[in-house]
């Protein structure tokens, strides 16, 4: 009989205690897209933080942790933040495009376009990341594939001005 209260009252807590991580998230995550979007990143960190803390599969925590930290210059936190997100989502197209661009900046090409390239297996009409991999080849001076994939950009998304005006 005490073994069966016991795991009720265990039961009871555990019970409470996932409902009050339930009710925590959706406000923790709220609150620190409100600051990201008000600019304020280094506010902003914490509350990714604490809420990885409680939801460690929590994708959306760690590409906002990821990109607050880009803002502020911390890019290997940043990179780290968004590797952990593909971790969790194989499938975040935008996730491979971040780390496609932060590997563009520091001049890694190769990493550059295997990132573009994985983004566009996953979504093939994601015209963003034909418009990347259509500036990394200008840059690579592949200018017949720049030139597709700027087309295919057009396609994707014929109402978007930045196509033609690179293209």
């Amino acid at each position: 009989m005490k073994i069966t209260i016991w795991c009720l009252f265990v039961l009871f807590l555990f019970g409470f205690e996932g409902i009050s991580h339930a009710q925590k998230t959706p406000s923790l995550l709220s609150q620190a897209d409100s600051l990201f979007q008000r600019g304020n990143y280094t506010q902003a960190i914490p509350l990714f933080t604490k809420l990885i803390l409680l939801e460690p599969k929590n994708e959306k925590a760690f590409r906002g942790r990821g990109l607050a930290n880009i803002k502020l210059g911390n890019l290997a936190a940043g990179k780290s933040d968004f590797q952990q997100a593909i971790f969790l989502n194989p499938a975040c197209t935008n996730c491979y495009l971040t780390l496609a661009q932060l590997a563009a900046q520091s001049s890694n090409l190769k990493e550059t376009e295997t990132l573009i390239n994985k983004a566009i297996q996953i979504d093939p009409k994601n015209e963003n990341a034909y418009l990347m991999r259509a500036e990394l080849r200008e840059a690579q001076k592949d200018y017949a594939g720049s030139l597709r994939d700027f087309d295919q950009a057009i396609v994707l998304k014929p109402n978007i001005p930045e196509s033609y005006i690179e293209r």
